[in-house]
């Protein structure tokens, strides 16, 4: 919209860039490698037009307006066209790049980022990882803020026979039940 401004489009994570490549996921819905692209990309579309859309596209369109612009049709359409370049927060081997990506897609690798780095550490989490032997560390990721099922599992595993194991969310998650083995534990860790 203004001449010389150049975008980028920065995507915390690969599941925040839509694909009609392997893996395909539709909220917890894999779709199947069988499943052609034609009839994959309408899948993305539908699902961008019926539940992204009449949510995001209202706001979208009242700030275009105000700038004097066009109402663009759909976010995703909205969103692919606007960067100069797309910058993705994870590594290649992470999520290799797909072929109906944004390009040029640069990468960053994983921001490091500590919200306290002078933090000390708990008594409990020194005396936890003082113990040696093989350990486990269990992290849904900074931006998951519903792994109640998945800390239960992890605790299950932790607990188990030869198991050792801390789970650490980066929020204050609300934590299942311990097992009778409890593993570390440390918010923000």
């Amino acid at each position: 919209a203004r001449p010389g401004l150049r975008i980028a489009a920065i995507f915390l994570a690969p599941s925040n860039i839509p694909t009609v490549y392997d893996p395909l996921l539709l909220g917890p819905y894999r779709v199947p490698r069988w499943v052609p692209h034609g009839a994959r990309r309408w899948l993305w579309r539908t699902a961008v037009k019926y539940l992204v859309d009449p949510i995001a596209m209202p706001d979208v369109n009242a700030k275009r307006r105000a700038a004097g612009l066009a109402p663009a049709r759909s976010l995703m359409d909205h969103i692919f066209a606007i960067p100069d370049w797309s910058i993705g927060l994870f590594p290649e081997w992470f999520a290799p790049t797909q072929p109906d990506w944004p390009q040029p897609m640069l990468r960053t690798g994983f921001p490091l980022y500590d919200p306290n780095p002078h933090a000390e550490l708990s008594a409990e989490l020194r005396q936890f990882l003082g113990q040696g032997g093989r350990t486990l560390v269990f992290t849904p990721g900074t931006g998951n803020r519903q792994a109640r099922a998945y800390f239960a599992h992890a605790i299950e595993a932790a607990g188990a026979p030869g198991g050792a194991g801390g789970v650490f969310p980066p929020h204050p998650h609300p934590l299942p039940p311990p097992a009778p083995r409890t593993p570390a534990t440390a918010h923000g860790a």
